[in-house]
């Protein structure tokens, strides 16, 4: 599943509403929340999933030769919010877990564009991408969850 959605917010604070939305949906448990290194944004770097706006913009970038300057950007452009079941304060991962792959379109875009330019808006564009978790409770939990993110101010 894959959306995108336009906030008002920093991507710091992105992280922690999407912490308190995975949180709060269900009784599933927060199990891991990662910012991403830019190092790691590359169009072949394999967590970054086929078909996406960020993908698009990553191998932008890599034609452009602008990767460079998007890897040494000193704040993080994506993150990950890990999300597992757990029962009396045991996480049963196996039972299924689901991600949340977040990337910040709107710098994304910026750093990978070839020359000198502009960038000026009111909001930032993130794409939201979920990895299945091969449940239909996977499937339900994650749409919950999509569907406050398109809520949110």
């Amino acid at each position: 599943m894959e959306r995108v959605v336009k906030l008002q917010m920093e991507i710091h604070d992105f992280k922690q509403k999407l912490e308190e939305i995975v949180d709060s949906t269900s009784p599933h448990y927060l199990q891991d929340t990662m910012y991403w290194s830019n190092s790691d944004l590359s169009p072949d770097y394999s967590s970054v999933p086929s078909g996406t706006k960020a993908k698009f913009h990553l191998t932008q970038g890599n034609e452009n030769g602008t990767l460079d300057g998007l890897h040494s950007y000193h704040d993080p452009l994506a993150f990950t919010v890990n999300a597992a079941v757990y029962r009396n304060g045991i996480i049963k991962s196996k039972s299924w877990k689901c991600k949340f792959r977040i990337f910040d379109i709107t710098r994304l875009s910026f750093l990978t564009r070839e020359g000198s330019s502009k960038q000026s808006q009111n909001y930032t564009e993130f794409e939201v991408w979920t990895q299945d978790g091969k449940s239909s409770r996977t499937t339900k939990f994650q749409k919950k969850v999509l569907d406050k993110i398109e809520n949110l101010e």
